[in-house]
Formats: structure tokens, C-alpha cells, sequence
């Protein structure tokens, strides 16, 4: 291999090696440039939101105390459901009133096979209000509740327009469980089971397949159809 050869070869490997340099680092550079922007510092007013959104679910659940208290349960924990209307309380992280309690979805109450929850299909604050749209299906109630500061400036509760329903509180436990057989050791196998046996006792375990509100909604569900289709052929 003559000298001038040699001289070439290196000179290319020297070339490539500095491309390759330079490519390494210009790939370092975009993942600094990239790289997720740090968590923002929350303003004066915006933390003071945060506050008032809390103190106004302290007084809802001061309301409504809904803690699990089935058997063997020792969490006794306020477990909350947002609809979309509600939501934000999830995204801001706006705290409950006890660090034990917790925000849950559908699915997670399908998978515990949950008896007690509040959802919440409305959060709102403006004007130096609040309101809370709410279901308790465990209790059959629903509604909205307004809220207020007082002179010292604390949320009190306003105007409640509140309303039962075991039918709907049937309807919703029927259309959340439709897919899903009874457990035993869950709050909904003790639930059904302290309805059935009133007078003795109630254990958490199942006294069937599926649970009556599946039944009850399915009826209501082909009901509702057939007056639909009944409807149609009128106009028809």
C-alpha cells in the first residue's frame, strides 16, 4: 500500500469519525431541547382556587359523610366518581377531605364491585359561588347543592335541591354491574345479601349470579325500546 493511500484512508476515517461526533451531539442537543419543561410554579390565585374547590367538597362530604363501613372494611374511605363535568377536580388534584379517601373511575368500582361512591356530574365556582351536582346511588339521591362564603369567609352551604329514587339508584347499579357476576367478599354481595336477610345477620357472600338491579335494569331497558319502537311505527 503506497504512502499516498494510507494518507487517504486515514484522512477518510478522520472525516467520519468527526461526522459521527458531531451527529452524537446534535442528537444530544434535541434531547435537551426536548426534554419535558419543568413543572410549573402555581400563582397566588390559582392556589387560592385550589383551596376553595377543597373546602367546598369538606362541606359537601361534612353533608353527605359517605364512608364505607361494610364488613371487614377498615379503610372507611369517601370514594369519588367525576363525570366530565366534574373532571377537573381529578386533573388539578384538588385534595378531598382525607388523605385516604380517593378519586375512582367506573371501572374501578366494576372491578371492586364497589356499594358505596358518590359521583359527581358537575363542579363548578364562579361569581364567589359553587355548585356540586351529585347521584348517591347506595342511598337513591340526587341533585344539586350550592355553596356560598359566609362573613369570615368561609364556604358554607346554600340553596340544596335535592331528590330519591330507588328505581334510578337501581338503574344505575344495574347498568354499571350488567357485564359482571357477584363476588363474594365484595360491599355489593353484602349489600345484597343485608336486603335479603333484613332480620338476621348479612354476610358478603352472593346469593346468586347476578345481582337483581341487572335484571331490573335490562326489563326497564327493553321497555324503553319497545314504547321506541311503538313510537316509530306511529309515525310511520
Amino acid at each position: 500500500m503506497t504512502l499516498f493511500k494510507l494518507t487517504t484512508r486515514l484522512h477518510n476515517l478522520i472525516r467520519n469519525m468527526f461526522i459521527i461526533v458531531l451527529f452524537l451531539g446534535s442528537i444530544s442537543s434535541m434531547q435537551i431541547a426536548y426534554s419535558a419543561p419543568e413543572k410549573r410554579a402555581l400563582t397566588p390565585p390559582e392556589l387560592e382556587a385550589l383551596d376553595d374547590a377543597h373546602n367546598v367538597l369538606k362541606v359537601f362530604f361534612s353533608y353527605y359523610d359517605i364512608r364505607s363501613r361494610f364488613e371487614d372494611d377498615d379503610q372507611h374511605e369517601i370514594r369519588v366518581v367525576l363525570e366530565k363535568g366534574a373532571i377537573s377536580l381529578s386533573k388539578l388534584n384538588v385534595q378531598l377531605p382525607m388523605k385516604e379517601d380517593r378519586y375512582i373511575t367506573f371501572d374501578d368500582v366494576i372491578k371492586e364491585q364497589l356499594a358505596i361512591f358518590v359521583i359527581i356530574d358537575k363542579f363548578a365556582m364562579s361569581n364567589g359561588g359553587a355548585l356540586v351536582s351529585y347521584d348517591i346511588p347506595i342511598s337513591g339521591e340526587f341533585g344539586d347543592m350550592h355553596f356560598k362564603k359566609n362573613s369570615d369567609g368561609k364556604w358554607i352551604k346554600g340553596r340544596h335541591d335535592s331528590y330519591h329514587s330507588s328505581s334510578g339508584a337501581r338503574a344505575v347499579f344495574g347498568k354499571i354491574f350488567q357485564k359482571t357476576d357477584c363476588r363474594d367478599g365484595t360491599e355489593m354481595a353484602y349489600r345484597w345479601n343485608s336486603y335479603r336477610n333484613s332480620r338476621q345477620t348479612p354476610s358478603s357472600k352472593c346469593l346468586g349470579k347476578k345481582f337483581p338491579e341487572v335484571e331490573h335494569y335490562l326489563d326497564e331497558q327493553k321497555h324503553l325500546a319497545e314504547q321506541k319502537h311503538l313510537a316509530e311505527k306511529k309515525e310511520k
